[in-house]
């Protein structure tokens, strides 16, 4: 009996350790707070370059790809894609404002 409650301490300190380490991936995979602040400052400076709004443009080429998803995954693996596009035109349009 000791033996498997030692088992058992085990295996949740184990369970704990795997959430622990599945947060941040979790959290960068499907975490709405980044896309939403991405949206924002890439609409603000667009704005201020007099230019159209290249998150919708990005929603928008996404979209279809999620609505025509069959499995999870692909949802994931397309969110997920227009997160790092979204990262890339923040790049850009900051390397733009400074110029």
């Amino acid at each position: 009996m000791l033996g498997m409650k030692d088992s058992v301490a085990e295996v949740k300190d184990t369970l704990a350790s795997v959430r622990d380490l599945m947060g941040p991936i979790v959290e960068e995979i499907e975490g709405e707070e980044e896309m939403k602040r991405l949206k924002e400052e890439n609409d603000y400076l667009d704005e201020l370059l007099g230019d159209t709004k290249r998150s919708e443009e990005i929603e928008k080429k996404h979209e279809k790809e999620i609505e025509e998803a069959e499995d999870p995954g692909v949802v994931y693996e397309a969110k997920y894609r227009e997160k790092i596009e979204a990262r890339c035109e923040e790049q850009l349009s900051r390397g733009s404002q400074r110029c």
